[in-house]
């Protein structure tokens, strides 16, 4: 559109231009106007015949460019749809990175040493960063038969190093060795 419009201004540009020009003649010295109309519907034919060549192609290429405009729309729209998954996925790799849990098992014997409470100190492999939850119980335990059984279990000072598990006793209980079993994460 904008091309044949340039066209249209081009032509009536020639056209003015050419009705103005004056011949001078030679052997007179004097100026006088053309008025031989041929030569100039000529250029006017050719610059018609460009036009419409120009509005074909023009015509022609626009028919490619709607659907070109429609599939980059669809690129543009694919594209931002995976950034913003890309990033939740990220968001959410970051948050599994930082979560992680510990376990392991701890062997005590209360009975060779006075008292009814047994303290150990466990350590962690690796420091958290915040204050994991823990979780002690008994997996094993070795009990004079001839006693009742009274033993629990328990956990204090939890830091991001590393806790207190204990085991206790009551009464007439005599336990001779308790296999403790605990587990750490972070949440």
């Amino acid at each position: 559109m904008k091309s044949s419009l340039l066209l249209c201004c081009l032509l009536c540009a020639k056209l003015i231009a050419c009705a103005s020009i004056f011949k001078v003649q030679e052997d007179i010295g004097r100026q006088r106007r053309s008025d031989d109309v041929a030569p100039l519907q000529l250029v006017v034919n050719q610059l018609v015949n460009r036009v419409t060549k120009v509005e074909a192609e023009v015509t022609g290429l626009s028919s490619h460019v709607s659907p070109l405009q429609a599939a980059v729309s669809q690129l543009v729209a694919r594209v931002t749809r995976v950034e913003a998954e890309n990033t939740a996925l990220q968001t959410e790799l970051n948050s599994v990175k930082t979560k992680r849990c510990e376990t392991g098992t701890q062997h005590l014997q209360p009975h060779d040493k006075p008292g009814k409470r047994h303290t150990v100190h466990i350590n962690f492999a690796h420091p958290y960063n915040n204050v994991p939850w823990v979780a002690v119980s008994l997996r094993g335990i070795d009990e004079d038969n001839h006693t009742k059984i009274r033993v629990g279990s328990g956990f204090s000072g939890i830091s991001t190093t590393g806790f207190n598990a204990f085991v206790y006793e009551w009464a007439d209980s005599h336990i001779f060795g308790v296999i403790l079993t605990w587990i750490a994460c972070d949440m």
